[in-house]
This record gives structure tokens, C-alpha cells and sequence, in this order.
């Protein structure tokens, strides 16, 4: 299984690796994506899903361990509910990529079972060891585990940046995670934000100098695991083009000129 765990002083913390399999590696979808799970099937399982598939690689979980469930007033929600110890995940479809800013987003709620994570991320289309992820689990005491990862070909590689507990924040709660990456000057700097609100940490900050190449394109993934029931809502991934970008930077260069 392509797991890893980590074991904190006080606590535990299990991190998943967003690995693409070989599943629809052909397929595509257009950015900006956006998925509310409304036009599935409620009690279709992972493997029915229209834009994504179940991957195997990423834990033994069969596809009906995770499904689509109604939550009231015409919402659908993913559910993914590993057994046990066990893990599972998902994948979209491939979709190409040249922009220099992407978001990825999603609604994520753990239940008070598991001591595993919900995870999200991105990855190379055609290179399965090649992603980042940001991994949202319980601290035991109410509050929240975020944890930034960089995977390089390896599970071992990762950034040499930690996770960061949040004392205030409650997972078991339906909150906004975003993991935004700007692809600039031959490196990718990050940044972490929950409903909306950037956080300051600088563990939730890096900047990756010697970032993946993603020429080839992208895919995106959730994921649960060590038996993590983790209900995903209103997933996007927007990017931002090259142009727009620049302009931006540019009117923030000529700002501080000015001053």
C-alpha cells in the first residue's frame, strides 16, 4: 500500500501519498474543474463516478467503501470510508496544464472514527511518485493536523518542513481547504488556506526550488486513510493564466516602487 505514517510526540499523524496509478492516463478534462457530486447517483460507489476513478494503488480498499451520499436539500457528498486501518483514494481524469497559478480546493470533514487524514492534491499526469498534497487530520484534542508534503519520486521525499497544529480548528467540522501553488521563476511557492483565510504558518508557506515539472499535465486526487471517514464536498481546481498572473506581479512591483 503507498502509505506512510508518522507518529508525533502526543499525538498521531498519518500522511498519505497522492499517487496516480495507470488508470485513464488518456482521459481529459477541461480546467477550471469543478465537482459538486449533484449530477451522481446517490449510493454509487467510487468506481460508477463520471470524472474520476477508484486507484487501487493508493490503498486495498474495495470501491464500495467509498459512494455518494445525500446529505439533504439535493446536496451530494463524497463519502470515503475506509475499513479498518485500511485506505483509499480516487483520481480525476488527466487534464493538460500551462498556467502559473493553481488552486486546488475542497470542502473536507472527518468524522470521530480513524486516525488517519483527508487529503488532497495534485500530481503529474504521467509520473505517479511526482505531486504534492496537503493532508487534514485530529489532533486528539479537538483541534486539527495540517500538513504540507512534496513526493519525489520516492515516499520518502518530502518537503523539510513539519506539520502545524491548529488548536481552534475542529476537522470534525465541514471546513474550505485550499492548496494554492504559484509556478514562478523555476520554482513553486505555496500557500494554505481554511474557508477562505490564508494561514501564516511557515510550515503552510514553502517554496519548493526544485518543483515537479508539469509540462505534461496534471491530476488531481482525495483520499482517506487508516480507516478515515472523510466526506468531500464542492472540489475545484482553477488555474490562473501566465498573462494574468504576471500582470499581477507587475502592478505589485510597480506598488513598491511607487511607495
Amino acid at each position: 500500500m503507498l502509505m506512510r505514517r508518522i507518529i508525533l510526540p502526543g499525538t498521531c499523524l498519518f500522511i498519505a501519498s497522492i499517487f496516480i496509478g495507470a488508470t485513464a492516463l488518456g482521459a481529459e478534462i477541461e480546467l477550471p474543474f469543478s465537482e459538486n457530486w449533484n449530477a451522481e447517483t446517490p449510493g454509487d460507489n467510487v468506481s460508477q463516478l463520471t470524472d474520476w476513478s477508484l486507484e487501487s494503488a493508493y490503498g486495498s480498499a474495495p470501491a464500495g467503501e467509498g459512494t455518494i451520499v445525500a446529505v439533504g436539500g439535493g446536496d451530494n457528498v463524497l463519502n470515503l470510508n475506509p475499513a479498518g486501518s485500511d485506505s483509499i483514494g480516487i483520481c480525476s481524469e488527466a487534464t493538460g496544464f500551462g498556467e502559473a497559478l493553481l488552486t486546488v480546493e475542497s470542502d473536507i470533514q472527518l468524522t470521530g472514527d480513524g486516525a488517519g487524514a483527508g487529503v488532497l492534491g495534485f500530481c503529474r499526469k504521467t509520473a505517479a511518485l511526482d505531486g504534492y498534497v496537503l493532508a487534514v487530520s485530529r489532533d486528539g484534542s479537538g483541534g486539527a493536523w495540517l500538513d504540507l508534503r512534496k513526493f519525489d519520486g520516492s515516499l520518502d521525499d518530502s518537503f523539510t518542513v513539519g506539520p502545524v497544529q491548529i488548536t481552534n480548528l475542529d476537522p470534525t467540522v465541514r471546513h474550505a481547504y485550499r492548496l494554492e501553488a504559484a509556478f514562478a521563476g523555476g520554482q513553486i511557492d505555496f500557500s494554505v488556506y481554511v474557508d477562505n483565510t490564508l494561514r501564516t504558518e511557515t510550515n503552510l508557506s514553502p517554496t519548493d526550488t526544485d518543483p515537479h515539472d508539469f509540462s505534461d499535465g496534471v491530476r488531481f486526487v482525495l483520499a482517506s486513510n487508516y480507516g478515515q471517514q472523510a466526506y468531500f464536498d464542492d472540489f475545484q481546481a482553477i488555474p490562473e493564466p501566465c498573462t494574468l498572473t504576471l500582470l499581477g506581479l507587475s502592478g505589485a512591483a510597480l506598488l513598491r516602487r511607487r511607495r
